[in-house]
């Protein structure tokens, strides 16, 4: 269902916890153009677009991954997870399977969004999808990461994947339908933000109170030798 309101984070469960907007929208500013070795690129493979937002999501929006226990290696499997190219959850790279893990699919990890009735009703950090045929097949993940003149027009700025863009508005894509969705909470992870107050101009975004003062600091080294594994043995 859609709100005709502007949602509020109520975090009235231990179990959830606020979503690092400025960390997933950090993250997306550095990778916008560029790839994240830790990560396949899907670009040329069906789209790389929503591999991006759920990377903002997990490395900047301390989101954690969602996962069956006892797991097997297996490609689409339920959830939203990826560990390698080989063993990764649909709703990863697929932009109809993470609106569903997003907004109607019941895990105790992962973020948690619900789908808004307009752009009016975002904050930096959520995503928007886009149908290009209106066919009812959606086709395309952005990270909202700011707002061209948010006093008055509070047009949606995006990043995304293939094509690459950032700071690109959200009204530049030749569509015909898109939908708004805000990233409520993460469910099941308690993220540690250091105190660095980020510089920026998120207007409402700023206005409502981003989730996160420290901005995803982007290591170095990155190598698969390095990803965090969340199978770990019993």
């Amino acid at each position: 269902t859609t709100l005709d309101i502007l949602p509020l984070d109520e975090l009235n469960s231990t179990s959830t916890y606020l979503y690092n907007r400025d960390g997933a929208v950090s993250y997306a500013h550095r990778w916008a153009h560029d790839r994240n070795t830790k990560y396949h690129d899907f670009t040329g493979e069906g789209g790389d677009c929503t591999n991006f937002v759920s990377q903002a999501m997990y490395e900047g929006g301390k989101a954690l991954m969602a996962f069956t226990p006892n797991p097997r290696p297996e490609i689409g499997g339920p959830g939203w997870y990826y560990t390698s190219l080989i063993h990764r959850a649909a709703a990863w790279t697929d932009t109809g399977r993470l609106f569903s893990f997003l907004v109607s699919e019941n895990w105790d990890k992962g973020p948690e969004g619900m789908e808004v009735s307009s752009k009016d009703y975002t904050l930096a950090g959520d995503l928007i999808q886009y149908d290009w045929e209106n066919d009812a097949i959606w086709d395309h993940s952005v990270i909202i990461v700011g707002y061209r003149d948010p006093e008055w027009e509070y047009l949606p700025l995006v990043a995304s994947h293939d094509e690459d863009h950032d700071y690109y508005p959200y009204t530049s894509f030749y569509y015909q339908a898109a939908r708004f969705i805000h990233i409520k909470y993460n469910r099941g992870h308690l993220p540690v933000y250091l105190p660095i107050i980020l510089n920026t101009n998120y207007g409402l975004a700023d206005q409502m109170g981003s989730s996160g003062l420290n901005p995803y600091p982007v290591p170095s080294n990155f190598s698969e030798q390095n990803h965090p594994e969340p199978y770990p043995e019993p």
